[in-house]
């Protein structure tokens, strides 16, 4: 790879995902934590913070230093989302073989013997999630249903959003939890960052940033790391290209095509929309019988050869210019004392020449129109049908279910309750479903991300108050194969929705 000339870095360090771990701001401290499982007093631990902050850099480096006692099953919530698919993955994380058909229960009643016997033998099984507020909210509840029944360790790694379900599911089991909040960076360990990242890419030497620049970075970011990587790397790439211009002296390529392009767009627009004949500002208005006999001159002149008049002092002058001066002296008159009477008899002349050729150009002059052929009109009228026709509306994926869509939900009063039921990965899986149940107008969908993908998330009914929920949601649990919806209030449910873009 060619080196690049700023700053002699082989690439923009702030461009490229993150490499090894920055230990500032606390983050050693929390993974010395995570790591020393046997020293926790509670089984449950949630990591939670913002989208980018460094929880899957922490899930990660926790997985790369387990303490030798521990056995740990690392899953994803953007791969798995289901109650039963997180048990599945689950169980092969710790290496236990899980047949297709294997119920829920039977999976459970699997790991709570595996752990158990792996405490026997003094092994400690710890189970990770990353991205664990992807999960649905029966599947957060089987896993903590779980820990309270076998001796597994259980770390969520999770935005903010799961607080809700672990605190519901840990009460329901009578079990104790606890949570490691990761924030943004202070000033002070923007700058440390900063320097850090520079170092991977093998940069050494001063800071490239002012203090201006760094505190700009620290106040756009508010400390999350991945922001300020985006910030970082937009200041480097200006800064690199400002060091380009004044190394050369000249603009960039592309900029001196702009350029180009630019003048040439100007001339031709000039062209355009410049009139076909400017009058110079001394040229003398003519009225319209002046102007007609004028015109006519001017078209017989161009099918005639030019044509020279002797003049008094001997000199020849072409026609038009002798015609010009005609005009002027008619419409411009002097004195009388101060008229030369051999002037008038040869203006007379030439007025009286230019009258005879004004009829001989009439006599030759022929009108033609334009003629339009039948073929023409028809081509006409067949375009003017087909604009007019208007193709259907197609139906929209909700409208053809019958389900309700998210801007239905954005409709609803924020301070009534919706229950969630489940979330899926493709909107198949969300079809089958509600169409499977007797009222598909009881339901309704909106969209996540998880990852670099949308998820589906399914919600039934509007409820004025959290006991009518409460009671709807005991009803739904024997239609649901034993699932239990959450309860969400739609304030929070606008304040997702508006935040994600929607079908």
């Amino acid at each position: 790879m060619a080196r690049r000339s700023f700053l002699n870095l082989t690439h923009n360090p702030f461009e490229a995902p993150r490499e090894g771990f920055y230990p500032g701001a606390d983050r050693k401290t929390h993974l010395d934590h995570l790591r020393h499982l046997s020293q926790w007093s509670r089984r449950i631990l949630v990591v939670s913070g913002a989208f980018g902050i460094g929880k899957s850099t922490l899930f990660q480096e926790l997985s790369n230093n387990i303490e030798p006692k521990i056995k740990a099953a690392r899953i994803s919530g953007s791969v798995v989302t289901s109650e039963r698919e997180v048990l599945v993955a689950l169980a092969q994380g710790f290496g236990i073989a899980v047949d297709d058909d294997m119920q829920v229960a039977d999976i459970a009643i699997l790991l709570q013997r595996y752990t158990q016997e792996q405490e026997t033998d003094g092994q400690i099984c710890m189970a990770m999630l990353d991205d664990a507020h992807l999960l649905d909210a029966g599947a957060i509840a089987k896993l903590i249903s779980i820990v309270g029944q076998c001796p597994v360790r259980l770390v969520l790694f999770a935005e903010a959003s799961i607080i809700g379900n672990v605190t519901r599911a840990a009460k329901q089991n009578e079990m104790e939890w606890f949570e490691i909040r990761l924030t943004g960076f202070p000033k002070v360990e923007v700058r440390h960052y900063l320097e850090w990242r520079l170092v991977q890419a093998q940069h050494r030497g001063r800071l490239p940033f002012t203090n201006e620049q760094i505190d700009v970075i620290a106040t756009r970011s508010a400390g999350n790391p991945s922001v300020i990587d985006r910030v970082a790397s937009e200041m480097m790439a200006d800064m690199e290209l400002g060091q380009m211009r004044n190394k050369t002296g000249v603009f960039p390529t592309r900029h001196a095509v702009l350029a180009l392009m630019l003048v040439v767009l100007v001339g031709l627009t000039y062209l355009l929309v410049q009139p076909e004949h400017v009058v110079p500002d001394d040229t003398v208005i003519l009225s319209d019988a002046d102007k007609l006999r004028s015109t006519t001159l001017q078209e017989t002149q161009l099918a005639l050869p030019e044509q020279e008049i002797s003049t008094d002092n001997g000199e020849s002058k072409p026609l038009e210019v002798l015609h010009h001066e005609a005009v002027t002296t008619e419409t411009s008159p002097k004195p009388v004392s101060e008229t030369d009477p051999s002037e008038a008899i040869e203006a007379a002349a030439i007025k009286t020449e230019a009258v005879d050729l004004e009829a001989q150009a009439l006599e030759t002059t022929e009108v033609v129109e334009p003629a339009v052929t039948e073929i023409e009109v028809a081509e006409i009228e067949v375009a003017e049908i087909e604009v007019r026709v208007e193709q259907p509306a197609q139906p929209t994926w909700n409208e053809t279910v019958g389900f309700n869509s998210a801007q239905w939900i954005l409709r609803q009063a924020g301070d009534r309750f919706t229950l969630q039921l489940m979330t899926l990965s493709k909107a198949e899986g969300v079809t089958r479903f509600i169409s499977a149940q007797d009222d598909p107008s009881e339901f309704a969908v909106y969209r996540v991300r998880g990852g670099d993908r949308y998820l589906y998330v399914i919600t039934y009914g509007v409820f004025s108050t959290r006991g009518a929920a409460q009671q709807a949601a005991d009803q739904l649990q024997d239609r649901l194969d034993g699932a239990k919806p959450w309860i969400r209030a739609l304030k929070f449910v606008h304040n997702t929705i508006r935040g994600t873009p929607q079908d």
